[in-house]
C-alpha cells in the first residue's frame, strides 16, 4: 500500500480503477443499451458543445453536482450557435461564466483521456421548453450510459470545485488521521445526498467517481476502491494515523462495503435482485428514498423524477399518474408518513396561482414516506375479482403478510382529451371491458397533463377519533357508546396535525384488503376486535399461525369549496362501515 500524497490526487489510482473495470467488470458495470439520450455533449479537448447523433455511441463523461446560488451561463437559444464555436468554453472567453466545478470537470475529463463531458447546465438548451421535458425524461439514460459520472459532492454549490488536481486546482486538505478520513467518507455527510435532483443520478450511474471531503473513492457495480488502495480494497495507510484495527468494525477488516455511495447496490447479486424483484418493490424503495431529499422549488419534485418513471415505464406500462402507477393505482393510493421520519408536511408551489399538487399523491407532500401497502407486491401476487375468494397467502417469516386489493370504486381523471377511468390491474381483472379505456388513457399520459384532481363515487361515513400515539388516531363510532371500542385506525402526516378528542371526521372507503387479525401492520395495537367476527383466513407455518381479516382502507377528508382533500389514511373494520349508514357519494378529491 502506498501513503497519501496529501496536497495532490494522483491520477494514475483513477486511471487504473477505471482500466481494471473495463478489463475485469466487463458489462457487469456498464448499460445494457447503447443508444445515445443526450442532444449535447461538451467537446472538452475544442472547450465547446457538439450536435450528437442518437446513432453513434459517445464516450462521456456525466458530472452530478448541486446547483447552488452561484452566477453561471447556461446554454439558451440566443447562445446555442455560439458555445458550438471551439474555445467558447475557455478561460479566455469572458463572455462566458463557468462556475469552477464544471471549469475543473472539463480539465479532468481531458486529463482522464475521456472526450466528452455531460453538463445539465450547458447540455439542455434551458429556454427550450419541449427539449427540456423530453431530456427530464431521458435521466435515467443519460447516467445509465454515462463511461463515467463524476459526482461533485463537496459544497453547497457549483462554485466550490475539485480539489487537489495538480496544475489545475488548488490543493487539498486531507486528514493524517485514518478516523477522520473515514469519517469524511460518511455517505449522508454531504449536502448532495440531500438534493432531490441527484437521487437519479446516484441511482442510474453504473461507474461514480466521487469526491468528497477532499478524498476521491471509486464505485461501481462490483466494488469499492478508495483513493492508495489501487485495487486492493485494502484501507490506506496515513502517515501518523490510528492502525485500521484501532477502529474496530468494520474498519479492523478490509471490506470497504460500508462505504459505499449507493447501499443498496453493494454487489452484482444485489444488482441482480434489483432487476429481478417485483416492480412494486423498486418503486417503493425509489420513492422512500427520493421523499426525503430537498428542492429547492417545490414544482421540481416530479421534473426531478421524471427519468425514474421513465426508466420504470418498461415495468409500468400503462404510465403514471403524479407519480403514481396506474397498474397498481389502489395500492399506491394507500401510502403514510413515516412517523419515525418525522412526518410529513404539505409541498406548496411558489405562486399561489400555480396548480398545487395533490393531496392524494405523496409528490404532494415532503418528508419520509411509508409504502407498507406497497410491500406485497414482492411476494407471489394473484389479482382478485371476486370478494368471495379467499387469496392463499405467501410468507418469508412470521412477519411477512401477503395483502390483496379489491377497489370499492372507480377513479376518473381529467386530461385535456376529456374525463378518463384510471384502469388498474386490480380493476381490469374484474371488469375486461375496461382494457380499451386503459388503452386510451396510456396514450394520453404521453402527451397530456393531468389534472391534480380525481373523481369517482363511493361510501361516505362519519366517525369519531381520539389521539392514539404520536400520529396516529383511534376511530369509533359517532356515538361513543362505551360498549363498542375502538374500529379501527387513521394515520397522521406527523404529529404537527394530530386529531383532537372526539373530532369528528369523514371517512371514503377506498378499497378493501386483508390485515392481520390482531395486530395491523403498523405495530399500533389490535385493530379488529374479537367480537367482530369477519372470519380469519389461517396458513399455518412452522409454529406460527397467520390470522387474517378484512379491512376496508379509507381516507380521512376535509372539504373545501366542494372539494375533498386528504387528511390521512386508516384501515377501518369490514364489519364496522358495512353496519353504518354512510351513503354513496360522487367525490372530488383534490
Amino acid at each position: 500500500m502506498k501513503t497519501i500524497n496529501h496536497p495532490w490526487i494522483n491520477l494514475d489510482d483513477i486511471r487504473l480503477w477505471l482500466h481494471t473495470c473495463d478489463a475485469e467488470h466487463g458489462h457487469k458495470c456498464r448499460a445494457a443499451d447503447t443508444w445515445t439520450a443526450v442532444a449535447w455533449l461538451i467537446d472538452v479537448h475544442n472547450q465547446c458543445l457538439i450536435p450528437c447523433d442518437p446513432n453513434i455511441n459517445y464516450q462521456y463523461v456525466a458530472l452530478s453536482y448541486v446547483w447552488g446560488q452561484c452566477p453561471s451561463s447556461q446554454t439558451t437559444m440566443a447562445n446555442l450557435e455560439a458555445f458550438q464555436i471551439p474555445g467558447a468554453f475557455s478561460e479566455k472567453n469572458q463572455d462566458v461564466t463557468i462556475p469552477k466545478t464544471i471549469r475543473h470537470a472539463i480539465k479532468l475529463v481531458g486529463l482522464l483521456n475521456i472526450p466528452y463531458l455531460w453538463v445539465d447546465r450547458f447540455c439542455i438548451c434551458q429556454d427550450d421548453a419541449e427539449s427540456i421535458h423530453l431530456q427530464l425524461r431521458r435521466m435515467g439514460h443519460i447516467y445509465e450510459n454515462a463511461y463515467l459520472t463524476l459526482i461533485a459532492a463537496n459544497g453547497t454549490d457549483a462554485n466550490h470545485g475539485l480539489h487537489g488536481i495538480e496544475g489545475v486546482t488548488k490543493e487539498r486538505i486531507c486528514s493524517y488521521y485514518l478516523a477522520p478520513y473515514l469519517e469524511g467518507l460518511s455517505c449522508r455527510a454531504s449536502p448532495w445526498y440531500a438534493r432531490g435532483w441527484t437521487f437519479q443520478e446516484l441511482f442510474f450511474s453504473h461507474r461514480k467517481l466521487k469526491f468528497q471531503s477532499d478524498v476521491v473513492l471509486w464505485e461501481c457495480d462490483c466494488a469499492v476502491w478508495l483513493e492508495t488502495t489501487g485495487v486492493t480494497r485494502r484501507v490506506p495507510h496515513v502517515p501518523g494515523g490510528y492502525t485500521s484495527g484501532s477502529l474496530g468494525e468494520p474498519w479492523g477488516g478490509l471490506d470497504l462495503e460500508p462505504i459505499r455511495i449507493t447501499p443498496w447496490k453493494s454487489n452484482v447479486e444485489t444488482q441482480k435482485l434489483l432487476r429481478t424483484e417485483h416492480p412494486m418493490e423498486r418503486y417503493r424503495k425509489m420513492v422512500c428514498e427520493y421523499n426525503n431529499r430537498q428542492l429547492t422549488y417545490a414544482e421540481d419534485r416530479m421534473r426531478a423524477f421524471a427519468g425514474v418513471t421513465t426508466k420504470m415505464e418498461a415495468d409500468f406500462p400503462s404510465g403514471f399518474i403524479w407519480g403514481l402507477p396506474v397498474a397498481n393505482f389502489e395500492a399506491a393510493l394507500l401510502w403514510q408518513s413515516d412517523r419515525y421520519g418525522g412526518g410529513m408536511k404539505r409541498r406548496v408551489q411558489r405562486h399561489p396561482d400555480s396548480t398545487q399538487f395533490p393531496t392524494w399523491s405523496w409528490v404532494g407532500w415532503t418528508g419520509g414516506i411509508r409504502g407498507s401497502h406497497w410491500d406485497y407486491q414482492r411476494l407471489d401476487i394473484r389479482i382478485v375479482s371476486s370478494e368471495d375468494v379467499v387469496p392463499a397467502i405467501s410468507v418469508d417469516d412470521a412477519k411477512t403478510v401477503q395483502r390483496l386489493i379489491i377497489p370499492a370504486c372507480v377513479w376518473y381523471c381529467t386530461t385535456l382529451s376529456g374525463i378518463l377511468p384510471i384502469v388498474s390491474d386490480f380493476l381490469l381483472a374484474s371488469r375486461p371491458e375496461l382494457g380499451e379505456a386503459r388503452g386510451k388513457l396510456q396514450d394520453v399520459l404521453h402527451q397530456d397533463t393531468i389534472h391534480p384532481f380525481l373523481r369517482t363515487r363511493t361510501k361516505v361515513v362519519v366517525c369519531t377519533v381520539k389521539p392514539f400515539y404520536s400520529s396516529t388516531a383511534e376511530v369509533y363510532y359517532i356515538d361513543r357508546n362505551v360498549f363498542f371500542p375502538r374500529i379501527g385506525y387513521l394515520f397522521l402526516p406527523g404529529d404537527h396535525s394530530r386529531a383532537q378528542w372526539w373530532q369528528v371526521c369523514e371517512l371514503m372507503v377506498l378499497s378493501k384488503s386483508l390485515t392481520r387479525r390482531s395486530y395491523d401492520t403498523f405495530g399500533c395495537g389490535q385493530l379488529l376486535p374479537d367480537h367482530y367476527s369477519t372470519e380469519p383466513f389461517k396458513r399455518e407455518k412452522g409454529n406460527f399461525t397467520y390470522n387474517q381479516r378484512q379491512a376496508y382502507n379509507v381516507l380521512w377528508i376535509t372539504r373545501r369549496d366542494g372539494i375533498a382533500y386528504r387528511k390521512a389514511f386508516g384501515m377501518i373494520s369490514v364489519d364496522a362501515i358495512d353496519s353504518l349508514p354512510g351513503e354513496m357519494m360522487d367525490i372530488v378529491l383534490g
